[in-house]
């Protein structure tokens, strides 16, 4: 489901962030970290839509159904879809992190992470 991280992650930070400064501070740190994420895949999907869109030819002629044709394919999703498999795994690591840290009542500080909430 699209966009849950954020509305989860919003919605602890909204009742919970008067509990405790470290509460607070490490859900707007998780949330300016999900929306980073998000911000990213959206880019990423963009510029593969307007490659692909623009650039289409470099698939080759897709009614022709050859090996050719089929490891083209293969390269072009491997290629584009290499960084969102990154990110997602990235977004992982950090919350497993994030959440380890906070344990352990420190800041968790996630990279890559666009400060839209201080």
């Amino acid at each position: 489901m699209p966009l849950i991280n954020i509305f989860i992650t919003y919605i602890i930070w909204r009742f919970k962030k008067s509990q405790h400064s470290l509460i607070d501070s490490n859900a707007k740190n998780s949330l300016n970290f999900q929306i980073s994420i998000t911000i990213y895949i959206i880019i990423w999907l963009i510029i593969v839509l307007f490659m692909a869109k623009n650039g289409g030819s470099y698939l080759g002629d897709i009614t022709n159904h050859n090996s050719k044709f089929a490891w083209r394919f293969n390269q072009y999703l491997s290629m584009f879809g290499l960084p969102i498999y990154l990110l997602i795994m990235l977004q992982m690591v950090c919350s497993i992190s994030a959440a380890i840290t906070a344990y352990q009542g420190k800041l968790y500080r996630y990279p890559l992470t666009i400060r839209f909430f201080r």
